[in-house]
């Protein structure tokens, strides 16, 4: 994919597992999301703890108490969509993967976590699907991404690789942003940029600007209720208030670099343009006459012509249809 600016700027409102199994706050981030003027809220959906963790897992029953059942998805699914946003549903095992096929209505875009890229049974969900889908590609390799693209036999366009550090907060020493537009070349399709610095930092602002200058289109963070309140991956989290800034500040980056796909000028660029040098007689020129060289030249002038600076060379050797005076500027009915 050639860099192109001012591509639609998509922006995501991560809630995880920060709702820690309080289903009304799940819900309470997905108003607060539609406050915040996301394009998308996205949720972390895990059915069967058992398939997805070892038997002796650290804090295994913990993160069993953070989950909610099928009804309980479906009513914040809804909710999201009631609300007009879009919805990415990012499923941990095969178990949550059906789920997703099972209720595609409800659901915009699938991703597949970075710590499921190449899982064959988790992609063979998700084979050839009509939905978006969104590949996790932090601490992957682009043979290992291009593996997963390759097996799921999608069309470029309907994939877009996300982009992030997985380090909470994350030190942008170690960042890597350019990787985004190395990733841009090689897989020609779109990028988007997880952000996961500090909360008490804005960063994220700037960082995000410089993913969207380097090709990214889709933009994440981590939404809470309250910043700073100690709930799980709070570290990277924001408010509403951070998603509303986020949006004004990549629209206003858009608005400066312009269009990317059209050469046109603007008026006011016009205007500085005509103010060039214009070719224009140096002499007394007589009808009939055989432009040369020494007939005509470049000058500032009051008026504009109808040539461009690069078509003096193109006069020579014309033949003038009337006379034209010293220092008029040349027009096309002034040429054979």
């Amino acid at each position: 994919m050639q860099f192109k600016m001012n591509k639609t700027i998509q922006i995501i409102a991560e809630t995880a597992f920060s709702h820690e199994g309080d289903f009304d706050f799940l819900l309470n981030q997905i108003h607060l999301a539609k406050k915040g003027k996301v394009d998308y809220v996205k949720f972390q959906i895990l059915l069967d703890i058992d398939e997805y963790f070892i038997e002796n897992y650290p804090n295994k029953e913990k993160i069993k108490n953070w989950t909610f059942s099928k009804e309980q998805w479906i009513k914040a699914l809804k909710l999201a969509k009631l609300l007009k946003m879009k919805t990415i549903v990012l499923p941990l095992e095969t178990t949550s993967a059906c789920f997703c096929k099972e209720n595609n209505h409800l659901i915009d875009a699938v991703e597949i976590h970075s710590v499921c890229l190449n899982e064959i049974e988790m992609l063979s969900t998700f084979y050839q699907t009509n939905q978006l889908v969104i590949l996790g590609i932090g601490g992957h390799t682009p043979q290992e991404i291009e593996f997963t693209l390759r097996y799921l036999n999608m069309p470029k366009e309907q994939t877009v690789l996300m982009f992030g550090y997985q380090s909470f907060p994350t030190d942008v020493s170690q960042l890597n942003l350019g990787k985004i537009k190395h990733f841009n070349e090689i897989f020609n399709t779109e990028i988007g940029y997880a952000d996961h610095t500090s909360w008490k930092s804005s960063e994220f602002l700037h960082l995000n600007k410089y993913a969207n200058i380097l090709g990214a289109s889709y933009f994440e963070k981590h939404i809470v209720v309250e910043k700073g309140d100690q709930r799980i991956d709070f570290e990277s989290a924001i408010n509403h208030y951070d998603f509303v800034l986020m949006r004004k500040e990549l629209e206003e980056l858009q608005n400066i670099l312009g269009t990317y796909n059209s050469f046109s000028l603007n008026e006011k660029e016009i205007t500085y343009k005509n103010r060039g040098k214009q070719i224009v007689a140096s002499k007394n020129i007589k009808k009939g006459q055989i432009l040369s060289k020494e007939l005509l030249c470049l000058k500032i002038s009051n008026e504009i012509g109808d040539f461009e600076m690069i078509d003096l060379n193109i006069l020579i050797g014309k033949t003038t249809t009337q006379n034209i005076k010293k220092h008029q500027v040349v027009r096309f009915q002034y040429i054979s």
